[in-house]
């Protein structure tokens, strides 16, 4: 897209709507930790993660993928209960 000016201008957009729901959705879900400064800035970056395993799932296969997730998931978890504390809790 970085070739074609008026292709990275309409994938821009549309990547700006589907963050703005993301971000729409988890503040829904998750209205008091959105208080927290570092909120949007979590949730972009999950959401970023899980865009890039998806994305490399042509490039390294379906079973790579999943064992990398199996690996990061964990490590999302752990970072996400300083700003969402777990059910129960």
């Amino acid at each position: 897209a970085w070739g074609e000016p008026e292709l990275a201008t309409a994938l821009r957009e549309v990547e700006i709507r589907i963050a703005q729901i993301v971000l729409e959705t988890a503040l829904a879900v998750f209205p008091d930790e959105s208080a927290d400064p570092r909120f949007a800035v979590y949730i972009d970056s999950v959401f970023q993660s899980i865009r890039g395993l998806i994305t490399s799932i042509p490039t390294w296969g379906k079973d790579a993928i999943e064992l990398r997730w199996g690996l990061i998931k964990p490590v999302l978890l752990e970072a996400s209960s300083l700003l969402i504390p777990p059910p129960g809790e």
